[in-house]
């Protein structure tokens, strides 16, 4: 059976409820006045702190709704993390673009690029009647002449001296040095 409760467990109810409705109102209380100061401008809500009746909750929101409209933002700070970002960014996209094993290949086949261009022939137009000696497929030398307006293949050697190459056919190409002053570059 169920004992009646004494009268020490009576009043020890009626102090816990007693409590909680004091905390409840506390609880009230502060939140209104909390909404109260924060209406105020920030500078007169710094006096909010010294209220007693704000429970440090509401101190704490105070605090923090203070500290969001007193602090400007730091836009030189935010534009020097983007750009460190930035710059982290481009290094890490470079790096493999710059390791020795993409960069030696890159560099060797724009040397291969370049003596490709400088030993390929060129289109020229000749200025002027050129006379020149060839040997014809059997070894005998043929003297003949090339006409002026003729457009022909010139390739530039090292040593700067223009030549032509004409193919004979048991014998290969020959080539014929022209001088520089009876060509002019076609378009």
């Amino acid at each position: 059976m169920a004992r009646p409760p004494t009268v020490v467990e009576t009043r020890l109810k009626v102090a816990q409820d007693d409590a909680r409705g004091a905390t409840e109102r506390v609880r009230r209380i502060s939140a209104a006045r909390l909404s109260e100061i924060r209406r105020l401008p920030p500078s007169e809500r710094i006096a909010g702190f010294d209220d007693p009746a704000l429970t440090p909750e509401d101190k704490a929101a105070l605090r923090r709704s203070i500290k969001k409209e007193l602090v400007r933002p730091r836009w030189r700070a935010h534009l020097r993390r983007s750009r460190l970002r930035g710059t982290r960014l481009m290094a890490g996209l470079l790096r493999p673009v710059l390791s020795l094993e993409v960069t030696l290949p890159a560099a060797m086949f724009v040397v291969w690029l370049f003596i490709a261009w400088s030993h390929s022939a060129h289109i020229a137009i000749l200025t002027r009647s050129v006379p020149i000696r060839m040997l014809d497929e059997y070894g005998n030398s043929i003297d003949a002449a090339l006409p002026s307006g003729r457009r022909i293949i010139v390739r530039v050697g090292w040593d700067g001296v223009y030549r032509l190459r004409h193919w004979i056919p048991k014998n290969g190409y020959e080539t014929v040095a022209i001088p520089d002053d009876a060509i002019e570059w076609a378009p």
